[in-house]
């Protein structure tokens, strides 16, 4: 992906292909992850996609849309490791497809949804803002519905509490609350004045016009630092009670000190330990044990944390997360089989081979790789991975310690 550094300082990152008959373009704005504004900037998120100054009701705005055959726009926050973006996402049909070009009234509508949004006397629209804070709060509200990311929720909040990294991506329904359409205009010029802003182009997007359509974007600030987790105390162990069709086992484990030049071997490390389908957590706690529905790990690298995950019935409780540490044990005892080594490896090398087919996927990594100053390419990152020894994955995972038991369970 190419790279292209605007004058007014945004960062422009365009990869052309025409193999698709849709191209998009997202705008990604870089806030820092905290309990103070994490609410602010996910119903800012929301609030612009309702409305513009020249399309100020819903009906204008989706008809707006219509008239570009059908293209879509996405307005939404997403988390990673300490920075809290603000995201705007737009998709059309290729020019080549239509019988007149909309490329250029796409772009404008972007623009037009970042920089004029419906505002007036100094404020977002009352009634606007009031119908997306009840969803934003319904949407946090219905967390607890889904039990697996609940748990995983959960786990994450317990084991970083006192760190940013425990905020949620949506914020509380406590700082929803106090937010008004005048404090809320406020914050997204703040928002415009002070981050740090990057533009993906992908497909058949022009790249200059794009640049040119940008150009009042000023980006003042930076990527907020991550801070790795520190980890301290005893292990924590914590159950919740709910009604529950089986039991959320999640355990929050700290990786050793590392930087960008360990990412290959932990990613390799995950993927042997539980980040695949054939991993030693899939292959035996849920199929040759049948101790759980599901069983896997995702790795935070920049946090300097994992997590491992299973669906389990109450009573194999001790047995699972038993399991789950001899698993651990036997990477760092050096029982990995060459097996092992080679499906971890080809597992990881057939992801980051195939981002060139998922224009979304190579945007949703190339953001995060952004926000922890990872500069290597994905191919580069392939033939690292490629270079992983069995030796490099058992001195890592010496490093990996418990640090938090999450249950979620009906008894």
């Amino acid at each position: 992906m190419e790279k292209i550094n605007l004058k007014n300082g945004v960062d422009l990152y365009y990869s052309k292909s025409d193999k698709f008959k849709t191209w998009s373009a997202g705008i990604y704005i870089y806030r820092p992850l905290n309990n103070k504004e994490a609410s602010a900037n996910a119903l800012l998120a929301k609030v612009l996609q309702c409305a513009t100054s020249e399309y100020p009701t819903r009906a204008e705005f989706s008809r707006r849309l219509e008239t570009l055959y059908g293209a879509l726009i996405f307005t939404g926050a997403r988390k990673y490791a300490d920075t809290h973006m603000l995201v705007i996402n737009i998709k059309a049909v290729c020019d080549r497809f239509l019988p007149k070009k909309i490329s250029a009234d796409v772009l404008d509508f972007a623009k037009q949804v970042l920089l004029s949004p419906l505002v007036k006397n100094y404020a977002f629209d009352e009634k606007i803002v009031e119908l997306e804070k009840e969803n934003l709060k319904k949407q946090i509200e219905a967390y607890i519905n889904e039990k697996t990311s609940y748990a995983d929720k959960r786990c994450i909040e317990i084991m970083c509490e006192g760190d940013d990294y425990a905020t949620d991506v949506n914020g509380t329904i406590e700082e929803i609350e106090k937010i008004t359409p005048e404090s809320l205009y406020r914050h997204y010029l703040n928002v415009l004045e002070n981050s740090k802003i990057d533009i993906f182009l992908n497909g058949e997007a022009d790249k200059d016009l794009a640049a040119e359509m940008f150009s009042e974007l000023k980006s003042n600030g930076k990527i907020p630092e991550t801070k790795r987790f520190a980890a301290e105390g005893p292990i924590k162990e914590v159950t919740d009670k709910m009604e529950v069709t089986q039991g959320k086992l999640v355990m929050g484990f700290t990786l050793p000190q590392c930087d960008n030049a360990d990412r290959c071997r932990a990613m390799v490390f995950n993927a042997v330990f539980g980040g695949s389908a054939m991993s030693k957590l899939f292959n035996n706690v849920r199929e040759k044990l049948s101790l759980a529905y599901y069983a896997g790990t995702v790795l935070y690298f920049s946090k300097g944390i994992m997590t491992a995950r299973s669906g389990i019935e109450p009573e194999k409780y001790e047995q699972v997360k038993t399991e789950i540490l001899n698993q651990l044990d036997d990477i760092v005892n050096g029982e990995i089989t060459d097996e092992e080594m080679e499906n971890a490896i080809s597992h990881l090398v057939n992801i980051y081979s195939s981002l060139d087919d998922s224009p979304e996927a190579t945007v949703s990594v190339l953001t995060g790789w952004i926000v922890e100053g990872e500069s290597r390419t994905p191919q580069q990152i392939v033939e690292e991975i490629k270079k992983v020894t069995k030796e490099q994955v058992v001195d890592f995972a010496k490093g990996v310690k418990l640090n938090t038991v999450y249950f979620l369970t009906s008894n």
